[in-house]
């Protein structure tokens, strides 16, 4: 990735495998001591060079048809599959490493963009994000707009001609095509830390739903059960990288889910997941993935279930 000063123009392209590197390499060599024998030659065989990279930057296979959290070291950054178009929530914390990350799975363009609260952990790629593949909207709850730490996304979305969707409890919005369900925090709610306030939200999916709980503790997910049934959904994004704050087994209960992915990155600090979270998740028999241990992981529905990968 490569960037202008103030962010204005970025470029990402998908890394090239070291083989190809190689390759296109003593194909240059080739093409230098071709040269002085024949300049159509040394012209054909670079062109032949400049193609093989170009071929590499455009023919990525496409992303999984399913949830897949990408493997950023830290914070949340989860690629959401949608009728119109690939949905992303959540960047980590480092500024470029998602976007890249998008262009290795043969991203070109988002439908939309999600912003669970303003955490650096959760936002700090989105700028680069929304620079590189131009979301048409970034959606983000209503108490997150006037956090100072949301200034640069704001901007780089309304540079880039985004509409701004701002979410509260009880909302049910059309993002890129499909159903999205607000349950957490309400409008009016100004309680608590930055997590207490992130976004909970239910994502249809084809074949099932998403639930994202971003950073949300126990105490909110207390709330949350006052309204058990609006829970349920085939895949979880456990809350808070599997803290053993979060993640309660009446939650687990509630939500029921057949796939539980762990948003915790290769060198997360706070070692994340928690032993507790994970022994939570296999008492209730529910298979999960995490990026420390699975790399890009995710689910995909098969024989009419939700099944992790890989």
């Amino acid at each position: 990735a490569t960037g202008a000063p103030a962010r204005h123009h970025l470029l990402v392209v998908p890394a090239i495998p070291p083989l190809l590197v190689l390759l296109l390499v003593l194909a240059g060599v080739i093409a230098l001591s071709e040269y002085r024998a024949s300049r159509w030659a040394a012209g054909a065989m670079t062109a032949a060079v400049l193609g093989s990279g170009l071929w590499w930057v455009t023919a990525s296979g496409p992303p999984p048809p399913g949830p897949l959290l990408l493997p950023v070291r830290v914070g949340l950054a989860a690629l959401v599959p949608a009728p119109g178009g690939p949905v992303l929530v959540d960047g980590g914390r480092s500024r470029t490493g998602a976007a890249r990350m998008l262009a290795d799975a043969g991203i070109h363009r988002l439908a939309a963009v999600v912003a669970t609260h303003a955490d650096e952990d959760h936002t700090g790629g989105l700028p680069a994000v929304v620079e590189a593949f131009r979301p048409a909207t970034v959606a983000l709850p209503l108490e997150t707009f006037a956090h100072e730490g949301i200034v640069p996304l704001l901007r780089t979305a309304r540079r880039r001609r985004a509409r701004i969707l701002l979410l509260s409890r009880g909302l049910t919005v059309r993002l890129a095509g499909a159903r999205m369900e607000v349950l957490w925090p309400p409008a009016t709610y100004r309680g608590g830390t930055d997590n207490d306030r992130s976004l909970v939200a239910r994502l249809g999916l084809a074949g099932g739903s998403l639930l994202v709980t971003s950073d949300v503790p126990a105490a909110v997910e207390r709330r949350l059960l006052a309204r058990p049934g609006s829970l349920g959904a085939g895949v979880l994004v456990v809350a808070h990288h599997g803290s053993r704050r979060s993640t309660t087994p009446a939650f687990l209960a509630a939500v029921a889910p057949q796939v539980a992915l762990v948003p915790a990155g290769p060198g997360n600090v706070h070692h994340h997941p928690h032993p507790a979270v994970i022994r939570r998740l296999e008492a209730a028999g529910i298979p999960w993935r995490a990026p420390i241990v699975h790399g890009a992981c995710g689910a995909t529905r098969a024989g009419g279930r939700w099944r992790p990968f890989p």
